[in-house]
Parts: structure tokens; sequence; C-alpha cells
């Protein structure tokens, strides 16, 4: 009786060890090593315009290849940096592959050329894998915005401005 209440106890166990880290493999392979993603504006110079960026973080201590980044919408385009040629091959839809560097990050231009003053929803997908992974896509990060947020940014990033000027000008 003892022993048989003592091998189901060790077996009980067994299983709660099985499913923590059967869980944790999970978590470790999809949410772990995933790239963050996040949205800026800000504004430089009073009459230039906002430059929105797209901030890909890579928090793992491997290097990661970003595929692709596509947007649902024509209006709003990812450019790989701030030249012009940047902007071109963008609106021409030409594709590129970046890589971000293990415990670092990487951002890309956002160009937002939409003038509708609805607030219409944008969706951005990231597909990315490490570089020393096999061949198979990992699950691609997404994000969902709206192009009433990029205004409201763009808007903040002037009124940072013009406080940060106002100060200037108080200080002389």
């Amino acid at each position: 009786m003892v022993e048989d209440f003592l091998v189901e106890g060790i077996k009980f166990i067994g299983g709660l060890a099985g499913l923590g880290t059967a869980g944790f493999t999970i978590y470790d392979r999809l949410v772990k090593g995933r790239p963050i993603v996040n949205i800026s504006a800000k504004k430089r110079l009073p009459g230039v315009a906002t430059e929105f960026r797209l901030t890909i973080r890579n928090p793992t201590d491997r290097d990661i290849i970003i595929r692709d980044i596509h947007l649902n919408r024509p209006e709003v385009i990812v450019g790989s940096d701030e030249t012009v040629t940047s902007l071109l091959m963008a609106s021409d839809g030409v594709r590129y592959r970046a890589i971000v560097p293990a415990n670092s990050e990487r951002w890309f231009r956002l160009y937002d050329r939409s003038d509708d003053p609805a607030d219409l929803p944008v969706s951005i997908e990231i597909f990315w894998r490490p570089v020393t992974a096999s061949r198979f896509e990992r699950q691609p990060v997404s994000l969902r915005i709206s192009t009433g947020l990029l205004r409201d940014l763009r808007e903040e990033a002037e009124r940072r401005l013009e406080a940060a000027e106002e100060i200037r000008k108080s200080e002389f």
C-alpha cells in the first residue's frame, strides 16, 4: 500500500516535471528569441519632415536576418535607411535583407505618404530567422498600428521640438 502511494507520487512528480520542461521549451523556441519591434517619431529641425523609425531589436546572442517587411497599405513604405535611393527602392517595391547583430538593434525608415484624414489600419509583418538556423522561417513578428497613430506621433514630435526650442531661447 505504501509502495503504491510512493510509486504514484514519483510518477506524478515526473509528469509535472515533463510538462514544465515542455512548456519551457515551447516558450524558449517560440517567444523568447523573437525580435522586439517598436515605432518612434523624431523631428530634428523646424520645417523638416518628421522622421518615423521602425526599430527592430535583437535580444538574443545570435545574429538574425530580416528577410522581408510586409505592409498592407501602399501609402506607408519602409526604407532601409534615410537616403533617397532607399525611398525610391521602397516605393518601387524592391525587397531587401538586413542583418541585426546579436544584442543590438537596427532601425528602418518608415514613410507615411497618406493624405487621407481617416484613421486607416496599418499591419506590419517582419519575416526573420536566426543566421545559424535552418532555412525554415520563424513565425513573423506582427505590429498593428494606424495612420492616426502616425499622425499623433508626428504631432508629439513637433510639440517636443517646439518645447526644446522654447527652453533653448529662454536660456539666452
